[in-house]
Formats: C-alpha cells, sequence, structure tokens
C-alpha cells in the first residue's frame, strides 16, 4: 500500500511540476516570441482573461498539454471554430484543424491548429482542467508570464506612470491635491510598451503586473505602509471590473484604482479609500473628532506610486512616482491661553500667550484679525509657528476685565480659518 501511494504522488507532483513551467504554443517553442496584450487588460466591460502571443496568420500551433478537447460551439454558417479549451489551456483566435474531433484526447506537442485574421495567439491559462467549451464559470484564469510558467519570458524595460489623481471616494468628483479632506479615492494612469527580450515593443500600452501605494511625511518616514492590491497573477471577476478601472480607460489608456481591494473575498472591503481623517489606533473606517488624534494630521505628505511589470527570474522592473498632497480635514482651533478665560488677579506687565492647534500662516495682518477690549496698546507677534505673543506697552490697566477676540481671519497652512474664539481676564491691582 505505501509503495502505490508513494508511485501516485510521484506522478502527481511530476504533472505539476510540468504545469508550472511550459513552453511556447508555436514554434520556436523554446524562444521567447513577442506579446502584445497581457492578464487583466482593460476591454470594454470585462478584463482581457490571458495574453496575446504575436504570429502571422495561418502560423501553426501546438498544444501546451496534452487531455481531452473541448471546441467552441458555433451554429452560425460558415461554421468556423476559433476557440478550443485543452487541459488548463484556452486558446483563440484559431482556425480548428478539421481532423480535430470534438471531445477526442489530444496529446502534448501536437499540431493542432492556425491563427487566424487577427494574426496572434490568445492564450488562457485556468486553475482547473477546462472539461467544456468557451470560458467555465467555475474557473481562475492565471498569468502565463508569471515566473516558471511561460518559459523563456523576460521584459528589460520598466513601466510607466503618466499621472496621478484624487477623488471623492466612491464617486467621480476630482480633488485638489492642494487640499485633501476625508475618505479619498487615488487613480493612477499606468501602463507598459512591452519592450522584451526580443526587442520586440507593443507598439501601444499594456498593463502593469501590479501597482500600489504608500504615504510619507515630508520627514520621508512611511506614515501609511505599502498598499498594493492590484496585482495581475489572476483576475476578479468582472462584475468588479469598474473597482480596478476608473472612468476614461480603455485599451490604451489604463487608469487604476490603487487603493481598492478588489481580490479581498468580503465584499463589503472590496470598494476602500485613503481615509486622510482616520483616527489613530482604529480602523481606517473610523474617522478623527480633531487633529490631535488624526493619524494624518493636517499638512503636506508625499503619495509614491509603485508600477511593477514581470522582467524575468526573481527581478521585476519597478517605475515609482511621487506627488506631493496637502491634507486638510480640521479648522484651527484656540488651543490654550495665558492668562486662560476667566483668570483674575492678572499681573498688569503679563505677556498673553495664545497656542494653536497647528501650525498658522504667518502671513496674516494679527492687528486685524485679533482685537482687545477694552483696548490697550502693543504688539501681537509670531513666537513660533503655532503661538502668538502679545506684549502691553506700557502695561495693562488694573482691575480691568480684558476680552481678546480672535476672528476667522487667523488661517492654518492649508487656509483653512480658524474657528472664532474668545476668552477674558481680569487684572490685579497695581
Amino acid at each position: 500500500m505505501k509503495r502505490i501511494n508513494i508511485t501516485v504522488l510521484i506522478i502527481i507532483l511530476f504533472n505539476i511540476t510540468l504545469l508550472q513551467a511550459y513552453d511556447w504554443p508555436i514554434k520556436e517553442s523554446t524562444t521567447q516570441h513577442q506579446t502584445n496584450a497581457t492578464l487583466g487588460e482593460w476591454r470594454p466591460g470585462h478584463f482581457h482573461a490571458g495574453v496575446d502571443i504575436n504570429a502571422p496568420c495561418s502560423t501553426k500551433v501546438y498544444t501546451i498539454e496534452g487531455d481531452i478537447c473541448y471546441k467552441d460551439k458555433d451554429t452560425i454558417p460558415p461554421i468556423i471554430i476559433r476557440g478550443i479549451n485543452i487541459g488548463h489551456f484556452r486558446y483563440y483566435h484559431m482556425v480548428i484543424d478539421t481532423i480535430i474531433r470534438d471531445s477526442s484526447f489530444i496529446a502534448s506537442d501536437s499540431f493542432f491548429a492556425k491563427t487566424d485574421s487577427g494574426a496572434h495567439v490568445h492564450l488562457q491559462e485556468g486553475d482547473i482542467i477546462l472539461e467544456h467549451p468557451g470560458n467555465p464559470g467555475n474557473v481562475h484564469w492565471l498569468n502565463p508570464l508569471r515566473n516558471d510558467a511561460l518559459t523563456p519570458y523576460a521584459d528589460y524595460t520598466n513601466p510607466h506612470i503618466d499621472s496621478i489623481k484624487f477623488y471623492r471616494q466612491g464617486g467621480s468628483a476630482q480633488l485638489n491635491a492642494d487640499s485633501l479632506n476625508g475618505k479619498v479615492d487615488i487613480v493612477a494612469v499606468a501602463g507598459d510598451m512591452r519592450t522584451d527580450s526580443t526587442d520586440h515593443s507593443a507598439g501601444h500600452n499594456v498593463s502593469v503586473y501590479r501597482i500600489g501605494y504608500l504615504v510619507k511625511n515630508m520627514q520621508d518616514s512611511i506614515v501609511k505602509p505599502y498598499w498594493e492590491k492590484v496585482k495581475f497573477d489572476s483576475i476578479p471577476s468582472n462584475s468588479y471590473f469598474s473597482l480596478v478601472y476608473a472612468e476614461g480607460s480603455s485599451e490604451t489608456h489604463f487608469r487604476y484604482y490603487v487603493t481598492n481591494d478588489v481580490f479581498n473575498p468580503n465584499p463589503g472591503l472590496k470598494n476602500m479609500y485613503w481615509n486622510t481623517k482616520q483616527k489613530i489606533g482604529e480602523p481606517d473606517s473610523i474617522d478623527a473628532d480633531s487633529i490631535e488624534e488624526a493619524k494624518y494630521p493636517d499638512g503636506e505628505y508625499k503619495v509614491i506610486i509603485k508600477a511593477f511589470d514581470i522582467a524575468y527570474g526573481i527581478k521585476e522592473n519597478c517605475k515609482t512616482r511621487t506627488i506631493n498632497a496637502n491634507i486638510a480635514n480640521f479648522r484651527p482651533k484656540v488651543k490654550y491661553t495665558d492668562p486662560y478665560n476667566g483668570q483674575n488677579n492678572v499681573d498688569l506687565n503679563k505677556k498673553v500667550h495664545i497656542t494653536f492647534s497647528e501650525d498658522m500662516n504667518k502671513r496674516v495682518d494679527l492687528n486685524s484679525a485679533i482685537s482687545i477690549s477694552p483696548g490697550v496698546s502693543g504688539n501681537f507677534e509670531w513666537i513660533n509657528d503655532n503661538e502668538i505673543e502679545f506684549t502691553p506697552e506700557p502695561a495693562f490697566v488694573e482691575s480691568t476685565t480684558y476680552t481678546i477676540t480672535l476672528s476667522d481671519q487667523l488661517k492654518d497652512l492649508q487656509n483653512q480659518k480658524l474657528i472664532p474664539y474668545t476668552f477674558s481676564f481680569t487684572t490685579g491691582l497695581n
């Protein structure tokens, strides 16, 4: 019994090994051929489910894997069968050899078809044996260009990132990078010209393999770790197509939602975002109530997009692009005053200090933005980025209640207006 189990295991492992690395379906099968489209690309309403391998019309096509074949059904004259499933693989844009009988066995490395006028082999690889014609509903389409699959394959050029834009989460309203707030979608326009080891360029954009983002503060510390959920090892259901590609995408122009998590098994977590208002220590769905508890305090940040294609071996080609963005979720407010509101017996020569919740715009005219009643001579001046000092000249009047009013002319660095604030104190005797 042990011998039988070991033998079966060896056979299974051998078959798996064969599927992990396989030759090209056109000759020379051990030579890399030109590719013009990759897995996951935008097509009208659906993902491109395989790779397109350049081949002139009437090029012979050979089986990668031997198994029972299932030809597509075409009942409209003239009947030309263009697709066939054999083992884990689906071949399309074929003119199937007339001697190939439906539901018959075809050995591996067998000539079975020629390319049609589309001048390419559309090759799909499933994670299961394809036991029916067409596109089975229970299959996950894998990336034939992944490492140790279609061999040999190498790509020596980097993808490109053309732009980075921000939108209100779940909507079409574009946001200004100088004033981000709340939950945000990040859309990156990227692609790859696919110049491979054959010195062939696709002549147009093809999709990147994977793309993601991270956020740093202006001191270059990472405040949001790298998030990468668009990765075409396989493709998601076409029902989530609009969560990968933003409006305005086309077959040569790819606008990726890098903030979504389309492969998440929880449907409620697929349509994600960057919550610029997230509370420290809480899930990203929870907003902070103040700048003091915000994970991303108002200010300037670096949003960094990284795009990769499959190169060869363990190497991947990478392109990085950075855009600076200002977060502006909270209006500034007065945090402390000295004297405090309602304080008595304040020294007549006391310097007044006002501290704000964040760094402020120092170009505002303080004498216009702040008033003291009853009036008193003196000077307001900034003593640091979020603190004002007032020095009375020559001094406050004894036994007098002073009221200081700060108007919304005062602004933070994101030009958000101060929440108006008033406080009072009473001087003591001379």
